[in-house]
């Protein structure tokens, strides 16, 4: 089965504010949600191959969390994937729950993460994406950065990262 993309829209996430401005839920296969401008959501996996690349997504409430995301998905040798994200994240925010055989290695890397108090969740809660990385630099979000700025000093960095991407 080819992709379906989802692909170069402005979105605003509608269904619980925070779940996702793309829910993909039951039955989901094989999604490339990719160069999209998301407001308010980020990506919700629940069964497999989806992949989550190259979006700007702004005031994410959290990334990579909630049970839902931590489906691996259904065909196991194409896992649910989110990389190279551009995430600007309200202040406190979650980052993925660590967990062995969750948001590592392949499925969670490259991204870029702007927020203030950005912390992980699950069984290594409260320590930072560096340290995460530092655990295990060859697995743990290889490529992913972060940087501490508050939600209210991101406007103008979320409104060029937008004009960048839809070609504004």
């Amino acid at each position: 089965m080819l992709p379906r993309n989802i692909s170069r829209n402005f979105l605003v996430a509608n269904y619980g504010g925070s779940n996702g401005a793309i829910d993909n839920d039951d039955g989901s296969l094989r999604y490339e949600n990719n160069h999209n401008f998301q407001v308010y959501g980020h990506q919700k996996f629940k069964t497999g191959a989806i992949r989550s690349y190259g979006n700007v997504i702004a005031y994410a409430s959290e990334f990579g969390g909630k049970p839902w995301f931590k489906t691996p998905g259904t065909i196991a040798d194409e896992p649910n994937a989110m990389f190279n994200n551009h995430v600007f994240l309200v202040d406190n925010t979650r980052y993925h729950p660590p967990t062995p055989g969750e948001w590592v290695g392949k499925r969670a890397y490259g991204n870029h993460l702007v927020g203030a108090n950005i912390t992980l969740d699950g069984p290594h809660a409260n320590i930072t994406l560096t340290q995460w990385q530092s655990m295990d630099p060859a697995t743990n979000d290889v490529g992913s950065t972060y940087l501490d700025v508050p939600i209210a000093k991101q406007g103008p960095e979320i409104i060029a990262a937008a004009r960048k991407l839809l070609a504004l």
